[in-house]
């Protein structure tokens, strides 16, 4: 009668190994539930809801309520983004060192809920010194806590699942959760602040310290209930998922340092191409984030009630737009579909550039929901490919770490953020822009904020709205194109993918078999080991004799042709 053994990857027990004395065979390893992936999707409200109303409303925050003059909110944003950046890379190395992602999403969720409510608690009647000291730490401390969740949260997504095609409607999950989160949070938080008085409260400049209490405490609100329920996703993650896929962790003389882990990484052509659209596009997306409000407030001055409804259009589209993309990946390729919505954006976005400030509303709507569908694509597909490059990466050196190449996609991700961020600040800071308190109105000797016509709000020079055409309308579609051309230079076409699913879809078998008693000895044929690597060089490293015994050893067949040349 045939035995039976069970081989669990970390702490699922749905993959299991079965054998007979004539013949071993193996069981496919059983899809993730709808459960599962829900509570995944969860574990992406941490970071989207965070992200979303920092990007949409801290830059207005710091500049018209903690009234911080541009050249300081250009420094932090700048600082604040470069330290997340570096923070991302050294998580990244310890994720490696420590692999239990569950754990790290776990341990980090409370510390960086509570660092983002904090963050919006800069009263305007503190001193310049304060509010810059107290906003400056908070955002440190936020930029820390999203690092220190985000590189484990994303890397989970490898680490869930063997199939490429599991992992493919996992990142699908996520990203429609991350775009309802950001419907909900900037939703949420615009209704909210609207009933505060929203943008147009009245501060008069001659001295009224408490002009913007009311506002103030909208954002203390809004920033409550983004914590709530960034905190119940948070939590619901790491306790609804499973990692199915043992993190490879090497023996201490094996480790690498963060240097080494970069050039690891960096001599992925396919990781360096895809890096760099991601940038140049990402630079785009958070550069129109960051000034969109200001935009509607002071270029096209007609959208600035109608903000909610301008942005509620974007990303409800961009939700919509996530599941049909996600079928147009399946039949033309990803490359080919991010190269679409890129495409896509960057016309949509030089319209921007162009439109008169008195433009209405319902084109604003109509041009918002054409690129919310090409926004979904510019945002989904580059986390779809990603996978793709870590499964290649193993197959052309027999090293997998898929912690080092999400730590690095992030930290360029944040950089990116911190450069568009900065240099817009920096941009209107140069056009002029004016501390946006009232002052009176004409004739009038002080401006009495009870008395909305002893009052002139309209403060800002016409050249801070042309800026912001400049930013939103003219450079971000400019650097969308360099992205296109670095999209154009990415080398894992529909075949390639191919290719890459079935050499580690024998690789896997190959593991497997290695565990099985009494199979070691049925290792892979040289004829299919060699159909295994067909496109992907083996790397010097496997052909050092020590490495070939430890990889042998592991079962792993690149080790096998490696030996044999």
């Amino acid at each position: 009668m045939g035995k039976f053994s069970s081989h669990t990857y970390g702490t699922d027990e749905t993959a299991k190994s079965v054998y007979t004395d004539d013949e071993p065979s193996l069981e496919v390893v059983e899809p993730m539930s709808s459960l599962e992936k829900l509570s995944f999707a969860m574990g992406a409200l941490v970071n989207a809801i965070s992200v979303a109303c920092t990007g949409f409303f801290l830059n207005p925050f710091l500049l018209e309520i903690a009234s911080l003059r541009p050249s300081i909110v250009s420094a932090m944003m700048l600082v604040g983004r470069v330290f997340d950046a570096i923070t991302t890379a050294i998580v990244g190395a310890l994720v490696s060192k420590y692999p239990n992602l569950r754990l790290w999403l776990k341990v980090v969720t409370v510390p960086t809920c509570a660092a983002y409510f904090f963050l919006w608690m800069v009263w305007n009647n503190w001193s310049e010194t304060y509010r810059a000291v107290w906003a400056f730490g908070m955002y440190m401390l936020f930029q820390l806590g999203t690092s220190g969740y985000h590189v484990p949260y994303t890397a989970l997504t490898v680490r869930m699942h063997w199939d490429p095609k599991q992992r493919d409607l996992a990142t699908t999950w996520r990203m429609l959760a991350e775009i309802l989160s950001v419907l909900f949070g900037a939703g949420v938080q615009g209704f909210i602040l609207a009933q505060y008085g929203g943008g147009d409260d009245c501060r008069a400049c001659e001295g009224n310290d408490d002009g913007s209490t009311d506002e103030q405490t909208g954002y203390l609100i809004a920033a409550f209930v983004m914590t709530v329920v960034m905190l119940v996703g948070g939590l619901i993650c790491p306790f609804g998922v499973i990692e199915r896929v043992e993190a490879k962790v090497e023996a201490e003389e094996d480790k690498v340092s963060t240097s080494q882990a970069l050039k690891f990484a960096f001599k992925s052509r396919s990781f360096v191409m895809l890096t760099t659209a991601f940038f140049f596009v990402w630079l785009t997306v958070q550069g129109v984030q960051g000034n969109i409000l200001l935009y509607c407030k002071y270029a096209v001055k007609s959208w600035k009630d109608d903000f909610q409804y301008l942005l509620g259009a974007l990303v409800l589209c961009a939700t919509i737009g996530m599941p049909l993309w996600m079928m147009v990946m399946k039949r033309i390729g990803k490359r080919l579909t991010y190269l679409i919505g890129a495409c896509g954006l960057a016309p949509m976005l030089h319209v921007l550039y162009w439109l008169p400030d008195d433009t209405p509303v319902g084109y604003g709507i109509a041009l918002c929901v054409a690129a919310g569908f090409a926004l979904a694509a510019a945002y989904l597909l580059p986390w779809a490919m990603l996978p793709s490059v870590v499964d290649e990466a193993e197959l052309m050196t027999g090293r997998r770490d898929e912690a080092v190449f999400y730590a690095f996609f992030v930290f360029f991700m944040k950089m990116g953020a911190g450069v568009a961020l900065a240099g817009s600040a920096l941009a209107i800071d140069i056009a002029g822009w004016v501390d946006p308190c009232c002052l009176p109105a004409d004739g009038q000797d002080v401006c009495d904020c009870d008395i909305p016509a002893s009052c002139n709000c309209d403060v800002q020079p016409e050249s801070v709205g042309n800026a912001l055409r400049l930013i939103v309308g003219v450079i971000g579609p400019g650097l969308i194109v360099v992205g296109v051309v670095f999209i154009l230079m990415f080398p894992i076409t529909p075949e390639r993918e191919s290719e890459i699913e079935e050499g580690m879809k024998q690789l896997r078998d190959a593991d497997n078999a290695a565990l099985i008693p009494g199979r070691n000895s049925k290792r892979m044929s040289t004829q299919n080991a060699v159909a295994l690597t067909q496109g992907f060089p083996i790397s010097g490293a496997l052909r050092n004799s020590e490495n070939l015994t430890d990889r042998r050893a592991d079962g792993n067949p690149l080790a096998v042709i490696a030996e044999r040349e």
